[in-house]
């Protein structure tokens, strides 16, 4: 899909987002995976005057976030766990990119909320969600940090294309 396309669908509901206040989620997968395509969308919005946020993991080159950051009123920002070498067994990824991303939105004073992904045995530990308030510090005008329940609705995804859910239980 172009970004002209996708304008097109969001100027459908131009009058939804006006009455009701609301905006446009750029979400995926990765949004910041395709940063040209996100910042055409994330721009043309603006100029509608539309309220755009990011759903992102926050694996991103830095490049990547100064391209979109003139159009971005709000970061929903996951972090999983602040710990690097559990980052990396959860993940496969190591997090120290996530971590300077997230400091670097908050240096520019970009509006984030950080959200964490609860998942049973992996990050609902009462040290983990405390490393990441830890981490975060005080909360800036604007900030909010949400938990968000584990949701098993992946299981069916994956008994589709066989294979095993380890959280099935």
């Amino acid at each position: 899909m172009t970004a002209d396309a996708a304008i097109d669908i969001v100027r459908r509901d131009i009058r939804y987002y006006e009455r009701s206040d609301g905006g446009v989620t750029f979400s995926g997968g990765e949004p910041l995976a395709q940063p040209l395509f996100l910042k055409a969308c994330a721009s043309r919005c603006k100029d509608l005057g539309i309220h755009v946020a990011v759903d992102t993991c926050g694996y991103a080159r830095w490049s990547a976030f100064e391209e979109i950051l003139p159009y971005v009123d709000l970061f929903l920002f996951d972090i999983k766990v602040v710990d690097r070498s559990r980052h990396v067994e959860l993940t496969g990824v190591d997090n120290r990119l996530i971590l300077e991303n997230f400091g670097r939105l908050r240096e520019r004073e970009k509006r984030v909320w950080v959200r964490v992904p609860l998942v049973p045995g992996c990050t609902d530990a009462d040290d983990d969600v405390s490393a990441i308030r830890n981490f975060v510090g005080p909360l800036k005008r604007g900030e909010e940090i949400h938990l968000l329940p584990y949701n098993p609705v992946a299981a069916a995804k994956y008994a589709a294309i066989g294979r095993t859910y380890a959280l099935d239980d």
